[in-house]
């Protein structure tokens, strides 16, 4: 069996910066997102495929921000790359989660007060 089965972490791409945009347009809301960057991952189960399934987190804290990106999904063994580093876009069943809290998160969220105006005032 290749190490990488017997508990080794491989490495995915996934997001240590991100950006994000938010545009209001007829009531609808977009969001788009951009990551790049590694974050460690640990195989955390074999699959009777062979595929391996994997769980990892990376928490960032900086300037009294603090950011935690989580990153799970299922690996298949001849997708991993030298250096033990598999693209993003091998991750099947991927489920990446982003959550933030400091200033800048709470003044990205919006406030109820501003939540009841757009409710109320519609254009």
């Amino acid at each position: 069996m290749p190490p990488i089965i017997d508990g080794a972490a491989a490495r995915l791409a996934s997001s240590s910066h991100r950006s994000a945009s938010t545009e209001f347009k007829d009531s609808s809301l977009t969001d788009a997102s951009a990551m790049t960057g590694t974050l460690a991952v640990t195989v955390i189960g074999t699959m009777p495929t062979g595929n391996l399934v994997v769980s990892g987190e990376k928490v960032i804290s900086m300037g009294g921000n603090r950011d935690r990106l989580r990153l799970s999904g299922v690996v298949n063994p001849k997708d991993i790359e030298t250096g033990n580093y598999v693209a993003s876009s091998k991750v099947a069943n991927a489920r990446i989660e982003q959550a933030g809290s400091g200033m800048i998160s709470d003044a990205t969220t919006m406030g109820w007060l501003q939540r009841m105006f757009l409710s109320v005032l519609t254009f």
